[in-house]
């Protein structure tokens, strides 16, 4: 039996509340700053958003030509998003082969949540990410996270949760700006299972909302498949490939995303693994 509205609430509002203090932290030092991650200036901020821009490019180049060599994206002067960038100088079948086979799944993926697979490029791809808690309201979230600001995203990984005590939520930061403004979003294992949106504004809670999730796996041990698809402005959760949440929000129009997780008291930890950025800018 799910517990009733006001234990969902009061324990969603928690939830809220830690994931604010852990972001407010990390954007004092700038987007993404956390737990000794890099201190982002406006220039960084800035670069990083052509960096990706001119990965897109090559990305739509090599795959008109079908004769892409996968390579890493070289060291720029501030923090680079970790993408998938591509060279057509020397015809690689091979390499061509191992690209498509890298994206085909997240195609496939895209496909499943209505977005067109051949829109859009890779943003980043990361697994084994695990965000370990120890006290009382202690939060975090991704440090290394990749600095790739987006507007339209999908966002996608595989959540393991283990919690001795206390309730455990994991989930994502999403369009995180250096002034304190950004959107939460995720999945709690309080009321057996609830789904949360929410809106800061400088640091605070502006708005939130809670849903019913009766697709979360919400024993501990679990994992869940976690997706966010953000369309103008619109935010749909999917849990377990199932549609679980919807909200529509456009005051802040584009943003860092990152792994997040929050744990009212205990040991908790959150995993992340096969996880992806599809940006459809």
């Amino acid at each position: 039996m799910k517990n009733n509205s006001t234990v969902r609430e009061s324990r969603a509002r928690f939830w809220l509340i830690g994931l604010a203090a852990t972001v407010v932290a990390a954007l004092a030092c700038g987007p993404i700053s956390i737990g000794g991650g890099s201190q982002a200036t406006a220039e960084a901020f800035a670069a990083a958003l052509e960096a990706t821009r001119a990965a897109n490019a090559l990305t739509s180049t090599a795959a008109a030509n079908a004769t892409a060599t996968v390579k890493a994206l070289p060291p720029t002067a501030g923090p680079a998003p970790t993408a998938i960038a591509f060279s057509t100088s020397t015809p690689d079948a091979a390499a061509t082969a191992q690209a498509e086979a890298l994206i085909a799944p997240i195609k496939s993926d895209l496909a499943k949540y209505g977005v067109n697979p051949d829109q859009g490029y890779l943003g980043w791809m990361r697994g084994g990410i695990t965000l370990e808690l120890h006290t009382y309201g202690e939060t975090a979230y991704d440090a290394d996270a990749p600095l790739v600001p987006t507007h339209n995203f999908v966002v996608q990984a595989d959540v393991t949760w283990q919690t001795r005590t206390g309730l455990a939520g994991c989930g994502y930061v999403i369009h995180a700006d250096q002034s304190k403004n950004f959107y939460g979003m995720g999945v709690a294992r309080g009321a057996e299972g609830v789904a949360v949106f929410a809106k800061y504004r400088g640091g605070r809670v502006a708005d939130w909302t809670t849903f019913d999730a009766p697709a979360v796996n919400w024993q501990n041990g679990d994992t869940n498949t976690l997706t966010i698809v953000a369309q103008d402005a619109v935010f749909t959760l999917y849990v377990n490939g199932q549609r679980t949440a919807q909200v529509s929000d456009g005051e802040y129009a584009q943003g860092i995303t990152a792994f997040a997780a929050l744990s009212e008291s205990g040991t908790s930890i959150c995993t992340f693994n096969n996880g992806w950025l599809w940006v459809l800018d």
